[in-house]
């Protein structure tokens, strides 16, 4: 989890003309990569096992910066805990809002979807 205030420094110093020079760096480095010679089969890396997970997970609220930079999540109280002696909000959000992880389906027109995906292979 980044320390408070993070986030909201990095959006107010991230312009458009950065994240194309960040865009158009990458790409030089993925066309760089694509000249290398592939790895045979028979050289591949042994599996990698861990033992410890981090959570890199950011706190997900209204205004949260979205790839379009409009709002993509919102909490819409019903029921709060003064009056009722319970919360209970309604979330509105679009699949791609805060942390997450992609499906293959997302991708590719016959990948997997969540749900079908082994929590063993996650």
């Amino acid at each position: 989890m980044c320390p408070p205030g993070c986030l909201h420094s990095i959006c107010e110093t991230a312009t458009r003309r950065g994240l194309l020079k960040a865009g158009f760096t990458l790409g030089l480095g993925a066309a760089a990569v694509t000249a290398l010679p592939s790895v045979r089969p028979a050289e591949a890396a042994a599996p990698i096992s861990f033992t410890d997970t981090v959570d890199l997970s950011h706190a997900l609220y209204e205004g949260f910066p979205t790839f379009s930079g409009e709002k993509w999540f919102t909490v819409e109280h019903l029921v709060t805990f003064a009056k009722d002696k319970v919360n209970l909000n309604r979330w509105t959000i679009v699949e791609h809002s805060g942390t997450h992880m992609d499906a293959p389906i997302h991708f590719s027109a016959d990948g997997m979807t969540a749900d079908l995906i082994p929590i063993h292979d996650l």
